[in-house]
Order: C-alpha cells, then sequence, then structure tokens
C-alpha cells in the first residue's frame, strides 16, 4: 500500500491524509425539511439568507454536515437522524465544554427531535492536512492545552467508560473481522491479552475523555487554539485514553520520537490503550464496508493492524507479545485478502 513520508510522520492508505474520500459526500443533498428549517432559522435570528450550501466531509456516521454561506457569515448545519444518534447527548456535551472552555462549536439553534441543529463554523484547517503539510508540531503542542481541559472536568458529567464497554469494544474486532476472514483466535490466546488491556485501563486515574480525539475531529483555529467536534459519545476513562487517540492515529502515523516528545512517564500505559483502540477501530472499519456498505475505511485496517502488531511487540506482557505476533502471522494477512476482495 503506498505511504507518503511528510514530516514527523506519513499518511496512511491512498488519500490525503484527512483521509476523507469524495464519494463520502458527492451525493450529499440538503433534505427539503432540512432547508426549511434552515431559513426558518436564519431568519428568526435575523442573520442573512443562505447564498450557497455546500456539503461537508463526514466521517462514519449517519450524519450529514452542510456549510452554509449566509451574507459575510458561514455556518454548520448538522442533519443527525434522531433515530440513530443521541442529539439530546450531543446539545449536554456540548454545552459541558463550552462552559468550560473547550472550542467546540456554539450550538444556535436545534430542534432535537428533528435532528438539525446550527452551529457555528469552526474552519476547515483540519489536523490532518497540517501534518500533511508539515505542521505537526504546532498541532500537537495545541492539543496538550486541550488534553488539560478535557482533564479537569468533573467526572460526574458524563457515563463511566466501564471494563464491561471496553472489552464489547474488542469483540467488535471479533466479531466483524477476525470471524469474517476465518482467522481463529483461540480463547487461550485472546482472553489474558483482554484481561491485561482491561486492567490496564481499570488501574489509571479516570478523566473526561473525548474517546475519537484525532485528526478527523480536531482542527486548529486563527489563534492557533483547537477547534473540536464529535465529542456526544464522551465517558469518564482512563486518563491517557485521548492521548492515544492522538499519538496513535488510525489515520496518521508519528515517528516514534515525536510520540516520545508528547507521552506520558509511563508510555507502555499509553500504549496498551492505543492497542485497545485499535483493535477497536478495524473492527468498525471492517463493520462499515460489512453492514452499512462504507467500504471507505478499509484502506487503513493494514497499517493499523502494523502499528498494533509493532505496539504488542514491545509491551513486557507475554501474552500481549503473543497476540501481537497472531496479529502478524494471521489476522493481517487474511485480513489483506478480505480488504483487496471486498475493495473490488
Amino acid at each position: 500500500m503506498k505511504r507518503a513520508m511528510v514530516g514527523a510522520g506519513m499518511a496512511w492508505g491512498k488519500s490525503p491524509a484527512r483521509g476523507y474520500d469524495a464519494r463520502m459526500t458527492a451525493n450529499a443533498t440538503l433534505p427539503p425539511a432540512a432547508a426549511a428549517w434552515l431559513d426558518k432559522t436564519l431568519e428568526r435570528h435575523a442573520e442573512s439568507p443562505a447564498d450557497r450550501i455546500e456539503p461537508l466531509a463526514v466521517e462514519a456516521s449517519t450524519r450529514l454536515f452542510f456549510r452554509v454561506h449566509a451574507g459575510a457569515t458561514t455556518r454548520v448545519l448538522m442533519c443527525s437522524p434522531p433515530a440513530t444518534e443521541n442529539n439530546a447527548a450531543f446539545v449536554a456535551v456540548a454545552e459541558l465544554l463550552a462552559r468550560h472552555g473547550v472550542g467546540v462549536p456554539d450550538i444556535l439553534a436545534h430542534d432535537v427531535d428533528a435532528g438539525l441543529l446550527l452551529l457555528t463554523d469552526l474552519g476547515s484547517r483540519h489536523f490532518g492536512d497540517l501534518y500533511a503539510a508539515g505542521d505537526a508540531q504546532r498541532c500537537l503542542d495545541a492539543a496538550e492545552a486541550t488534553l488539560a481541559q478535557l482533564r479537569a472536568l468533573p467526572t460526574d458529567a458524563v457515563p463511566d467508560y466501564t471494563p464491561a464497554r471496553l472489552s464489547d469494544e474488542l469483540d467488535i474486532c471479533i466479531d466483524w473481522l477476525v470471524r469474517p476472514t476465518d482467522s481463529a483466535l483461540p480463547d487461550a490466546l485472546f482472553e489474558p491479552a483482554r484481561e491485561g488491556l482491561l486492567a490496564n485501563a481499570a488501574d489509571q486515574e479516570q478523566v473526561f475523555v473525548h474517546r475519537d480525539f484525532h485528526c478527523r475531529n480536531l482542527l486548529l483555529r486563527a489563534d492557533d487554539s483547537v477547534g473540536v467536534v464529535d465529542f456526544q459519545d464522551a465517558l469518564i476513562g482512563p486518563e491517557h485514553y485521548d492521548r492515544a487517540s492522538l499519538l496513535y492515529d488510525c489515520y496518521w502515523r508519528f515517528d516514534d520520537d515525536t510520540i516520545a516528545r508528547h507521552a506520558p512517564s509511563e508510555s507502555w500505559r499509553m500504549e496498551r490503550l492505543a492497542i485497545q483502540r485499535q483493535l477497536k477501530a478495524v473492527g468498525i472499519f471492517a463493520r462499515l464496508a460489512s453492514r452499512d456498505d462504507k467500504t471507505t475505511h478499509l484502506r487503513y485496517i493494514d497499517d493499523v493492524l502494523a502499528c498494533t502488531i509493532s505496539l504488542c511487540a514491545r509491551q513486557d506482557s507475554a501474552p500481549l507479545r503473543r497476540l501481537g505476533e497472531w496479529l502478524e502471522a494471521t489476522l493481517a494477512p487474511n485480513a489483506r485478502r478480505w480488504v483487496a476482495a471486498r475493495s473490488c
């Protein structure tokens, strides 16, 4: 798979570092009901009518985003189907983060039941684009301040990231990638590794975690502060989880020196969270293809598994090293063939 070395890291897959696929938004159109709500909302807030509406790139959810050009102002319209998205949680977490100074979009208007929200526009300088332009260090330095803000948030604000939930996330990989690729994984090999990963998460201080603190959800604003999106699934979880998301990004690979500059003193704790997170991620990428017919993330599976294998190999844990050896010998080649077949 083609890899482009850029500055302090590399983009994964064949697309630009941001990883967005034009096919993900090429056919996005504003639903008529959303257009009517937008017109009334802009009028009610004494804003200029929309001159132009452009679809924005989306990740793996069912939500759609549109940049609304209204006179000299831009807003973002989020169409978030209430049948599949927790819009009340989005509003509640956005308000919490805003009260504590985290750079989330302001909610200008919303109809939670209809799944329509009008937000301020954080811009388009995504971390992934800036990584590719050689500005990774600037982004990571800015992210440190946001990580500190998140860590300081009250721990009763959102639900707990329970061991059961962390374990269920590992099963996403089993159910959607291991089994479909006919990669037999003995319980005697996997369960001790699972137990070690869960113990590592439980042994850390539990703090507010965004849970998807990576280059697609972070933007650098004009004042070099960080804009944060896709925060609605935040939980109270292991203190190094968001740092693992940032430094072991599923869409960008940093070199070891860059990671070391931002790693905690007990870096192995962060690394084991990254292993759990990356196993979950490849399962989600496979599920998107098999269940939702979205193949846009398949190209990342091979590189994410390679990173997971490398992390397992360096652990002072025999179960994790054995898991890494199995990933390298069995799952990675089987997944490569499975992805190739699905990508045809």
